[in-house]
């Protein structure tokens, strides 16, 4: 898993450092969009391609609870608002 907050690196969060990670088979990404107020799971990578991206993106907010999921377990549950400043 890697999570990573983004501000001003947003962008580079959502693209290149994503396709990386989908690259490399990193099961489960996060980023903490300060800008949004709301954290981003991408799940599902589609590993090595010419175009490798994450299957599956969910957006949750900071009213929401995320739950923390690893190999088809859920391990925890996060309060968003306890990952925003």
């Amino acid at each position: 898993m890697v999570v990573e907050v983004a501000d001003s690196s947003l962008a580079i969060d959502r693209g290149t450092k994503a396709r990386l990670y989908a690259r490399t088979q990193i099961p489960c990404y996060w980023i903490v969009n300060l800008i949004d107020r709301q954290l981003e799971v991408l799940t599902n990578p589609g590993g090595p391609a010419d175009a490798p991206a994450y299957g599956q993106r969910q957006v949750f907010g900071p009213d929401d609870d995320v739950p923390f999921v690893l190999e088809g377990t859920e391990l925890a549950r996060i309060a968003v608002r306890e990952l925003l400043p």
